[in-house]
This record gives structure tokens, sequence and C-alpha cells, in this order.
């Protein structure tokens, strides 16, 4: 891994066949003395220029006397910006039975089910690439995603809270399997914050 600001990377997963395109922001400011904070997104390749472009602005604002933070992105070696049949096994949880689909959406012709696989792979191989390269702060880590990809960060927060600070979902899809996700937050008693 070079020292351009810009990085980018491929990792095969050791849990499941999957070849992921890794693709990091590492801000020109020196690392505080704790390391950068982390903020891993998913969807890399719809996602990483805007994050890398905002984190730029960060960096040469010199007013705003904050370091961005490192920027982890994770996409798909096939360079779509949405490789649907990937992140319809990777970001939907595990499930038994038949999917249930609400009246008005379709049935996905993807496999589905595969987070507990793909989140291994963040936490068990990703991070520690991550942690090996880079100068961070492991108290200091936010998951991103959005609609599937919210989803996806919904189950983490759910099942696997302690490994990650902060979980961002924008636009998360809770109707996936008849608002699976949705029920095991109202079963769960947690502290949500929602910004609106």
């Amino acid at each position: 891994i070079g020292e351009e600001q810009n990085q980018e990377f491929t990792i095969s997963s050791k849990f499941h066949a999957q070849d992921y395109l890794i693709q990091v922001y590492k801000p020109k400011a020196e690392a505080p003395k704790d390391g950068y904070e982390v903020v891993y997104i998913l969807d890399g390749n719809a996602t990483f220029p805007y994050a890398s472009l905002k984190a730029q602005g960060m960096d040469k604002n010199s007013r705003a006397n904050k370091t961005p933070p490192l920027i982890v992105a994770i996409g798909y070696t096939s360079k779509e910006l949405f490789d649907v049949k990937a992140r319809s096994f990777d970001y939907t949880p595990p499930y038994n039975g038949e999917l249930k689909f609400p009246e008005n959406r379709g049935s996905s012709q993807f496999t589905q089910g595969g987070a507990d696989r793909f989140y291994s792979f963040i936490q068990k191989q990703l991070k520690l690439v991550i942690e090996e390269n880079y100068h961070i702060n492991k108290q200091k880590q936010t998951l991103f995603g959005h609609s599937y990809g919210g989803l996806f960060t919904l189950y983490a927060f759910l099942n696997h809270n302690e490994d990650f600070q902060n979980f961002i979902a924008a636009s998360p899809s809770i109707w996936w399997n008849d608002f699976f996700i949705l029920n095991q937050l109202k079963n769960k008693n947690l502290e949500v914050k929602n910004p609106t």
C-alpha cells in the first residue's frame, strides 16, 4: 500500500467466495496520538468518491481544526457502482425458510442471507489489514451503509455492537423479509439515536 491519499487494493474473503475492492482515503494530516478515527463504508464503488472528497475538504480546511477520519470503502472488483448479486448476499441477514416480501416488492433472483460471512470478513480479515497498515484508533470506528447496506449496518448493530462505536444506517431496507430487522430492533431494549 503506497503513501498517496487515495489508495486501493483487492482482497479475497477467507469466509466465502468473494473478492473485494478496498479503497482507502488516508488524511494528509498527521494521525492523532491515539490514531485516526475510521469510517468503514459499504457499497464502496459508489460511495468512496464522495466520501474521499468530503475528507479532502476537511483536510484542506485548516479552520475545521479536526483531522478527517480514515475512510475504508468496501466495494467489489466488478467495478459496478452497485454489484446487485454480491450485495444481495453480503448485506442480508441469515434466515430460515422462505423469504417473505411485502406486497409491493417482488422476490429477488439472487441468493441472500450471507451477512454473517461478510461480517466475519470485515471483523476478522479486513480490519486486521487496516490495523497493520494504518495508525488507527480502535475505539473510534464507524460502520456506514445505505439501503441494503443500511440493513446490514442494523444487523451488525444488533449482533456485534461491541466491534464499532458508531453505526449509521441511511434509508435501511427494513422491509426485507417481512420487516425482520425492525422486529429484532423492537425486541431489544436499545437506545437508538435518530437524527430526524
